[in-house]
């Protein structure tokens, strides 16, 4: 299953049936939702659809997994597709089922409507961030549904007791639900969504499954929030709450896989909000080094972390000038030994970096802003602290100083001027935070 390429170019075709150009009877795009490079992995839907009703009739539904795993898994690269392609064959894999020998296998028929539901989960928790509703928030609505109505099925039969597994993607379904709803981004498509994700909670609860009641109830409270139910969000809270699903991804997968790579995006994410930047800026390097080696620099991971990687490398200054008025502006680095300040801006609300200016500024006219990772230098006393690297989590305004908090936990947070202070533009390896300055 090498890479295919058409006879008289490079042009990327279909693996399958090696056209380059759109399905000859569908017309359904060409296209790559996995980790594939170069030229490889592109397909057409149908004809992966075709690719899997074979594998599957070869595979029959001894073995469950077997039998779904050519309808979620890329044979070239062996990692699950994603996005449209993801709910395509989802989709082909439920008129499989449904239509054919397997219609009453009522295992079957869940393991189809399962992948099409970890289809749709997986695009919400990808596009949550994005502010705007998802456009698939029906389907993902109907696809959880579809999961739910067949497990109250096999519930209703006699003597049926349900697995574990079974009950946990019950609670996977009540989650998607959750999240499509939320991500209405209405006041009463949150409280819709508190519904569900008490459901998710209180399942969850039933069945000892911890991981999920911890993010069923942080779920809980963000749609809370959004209902105008609740009080604001506690950052620290979600903070623990992506921490706690990161170590679950490694325990059950790897670094690399999809799920540990887009749980480890949001845990940078949510440490960025409680202004822990040096580990945030360290450990999304790591997630993208990883995704972008596995997955290649075109996957949809790759290409989210480095965006959010890039956004955590930029460091906010603010110049006051005549009359307390406040210019915000980019710093880039330093130069002359540290006394001067390249920066970008003025930054103006949206940001367009094409019309901004770079100039050099004193840098005793800067002000930094929380959230920045420093290093402090230049103390006569407490002289144990030059050289160390921590983050900007807070203003002490009675000490006018920052509070700095240490990378090196043998130190105590502790207020320090600014004029001690420089900032950090790459946050080095922690093997060599001690040795660097900036």
């Amino acid at each position: 299953m090498d890479r295919a390429t058409t006879d008289d170019d490079d042009r990327p075709c279909c693996w399958i049936c090696l056209d380059s150009g759109p399905h000859a009877e569908s017309g359904s795009p060409l296209r790559r939702e996995c980790s594939c490079r170069g030229l490889s992995g592109y397909a057409h839907s149908d004809c992966l659809a075709r690719y899997a009703r074979r594998k599957s009739s070869i595979a029959g539904t001894a073995d469950l997994a077997a039998f779904g795993r050519p309808w979620d898994v890329c044979p070239n690269c062996s990692q699950s597709y994603r996005n449209e392609v993801a709910m395509d064959l989802s989709s082909a894999f439920i008129a499989y089922v449904d239509e054919g020998e397997h219609k009453k296998n009522g295992m079957a028929r869940l393991a189809a409507r399962r992948l099409r539901l970890v289809a749709f989960g997986t695009y919400l928790m990808s596009t949550s961030r994005s502010g705007t509703p998802s456009k698939y928030l029906d389907d993902a609505k109907e696809a959880a549904l579809a999961v739910i109505a067949i497990i109250d099925e096999m519930r209703a039969g006699e003597g049926t007791r349900l697995s574990q597994s079974v009950q946990i993607l019950e609670t996977d379904a009540y989650s998607v639900l959750g999240m499509a709803h939320l991500q209405q981004g209405t006041g009463d498509g949150a409280a819709e969504a508190v519904t569900y994700f008490t459901k998710c909670r209180d399942t969850c609860e039933r069945i000892g499954h911890r991981l999920g009641t911890t993010v069923a109830e942080s779920n809980m409270a963000l749609s809370l929030a959004k209902s105008g139910r609740g009080s604001v969000v506690n950052t620290s809270d979600n903070l623990s709450k992506y921490d706690t699903m990161y170590q679950h991804c490694l325990a059950i997968s790897s670094e690399s896989s999809p799920n540990s790579i887009s749980v480890g995006i949001r845990l940078a994410d949510a440490l960025m909000k409680e202004h822990h930047v040096c580990r945030a800026n360290r450990f999304m390097r790591r997630v993208l080094e990883v995704s972008r080696r596995v997955h290649g620099a075109d996957h949809d991971l790759t290409k989210r972390a480095a965006a959010d990687y890039a956004r955590y490398m930029k460091r906010y200054v603010v110049t006051v000038v005549d009359q307390g008025r406040q210019y915000h502006f980019e710093a880039l680095r330093y130069t002359e030994a540290g006394r001067e300040c390249v920066v970008r801006g003025p930054i103006v609300q949206p940001r367009d970096e094409d019309s901004e200016q770079t100039y050099i500024i004193p840098t005793g006219q800067l002000v930094f802003g929380v959230g920045i990772p420093v290093v402090v230098t230049g103390l006569r006393y407490s002289t144990s602290l030059n050289g160390k690297i921590g983050d900007l989590r807070s203003w002490v305004e009675e000490a006018g100083c920052f509070m700095v908090h240490f990378e090196d936990e043998k130190f105590a947070p502790r207020p320090v001027r600014q004029e001690y202070l420089k900032i950090v533009f790459e946050v080095p390896e922690l093997e060599e935070a001690t040795d660097s300055t900036a």
